[in-house]
This record gives structure tokens, sequence and C-alpha cells, in this order.
């Protein structure tokens, strides 16, 4: 599971069903990326499972939980 973030950057990575996931935030703006991505080729993500964070941010459960109690 990614915590998402209202940044406006766009960097991410995807993993299929079977691959490790790993990071622990996306922002809404990369995931938008991603679906303007299979709404103008579907045929490529069809039948598939996704999933969706930012690099460089695993294992940073700690430091979302701290931003949720800050809010």
């Amino acid at each position: 599971m990614a915590y998402m973030t209202n940044d406006r950057e766009i960097d991410y990575k995807l993993t299929k069903k079977g691959e490790t996931f790993k990071g622990t935030m996306i922002s809404r703006s990369s995931i938008v990326d991603f679906v303007i991505k299979i709404i103008n080729n579907p045929e490529k993500y069809m039948s598939e499972s996704y999933g969706i964070s930012k690099p460089g941010t695993d294992n940073m459960l700690k430091q979302i939980r701290e931003m949720d109690h800050d809010i």
C-alpha cells in the first residue's frame, strides 16, 4: 500500500503481480499519469495487475505515520 501525496511531481515505478512491491509513497499526479497511459493504450496494460510507488520511498512507513499524526 502506498501513501498518496498532493505533490505535483510525476515520478513512479510500476511493479507487476508476483514482483516485490517497493515504495510507500506516490503522488496523485503520478497516478493520473499512469491512468492516462492505460486509457491511451489499454492493450499494453490489459490482463495485468500493477502496483505503483515513488522510487526511493522504501521503508518510509514510520515517517508516513508521523505525517498522519501532524495533520
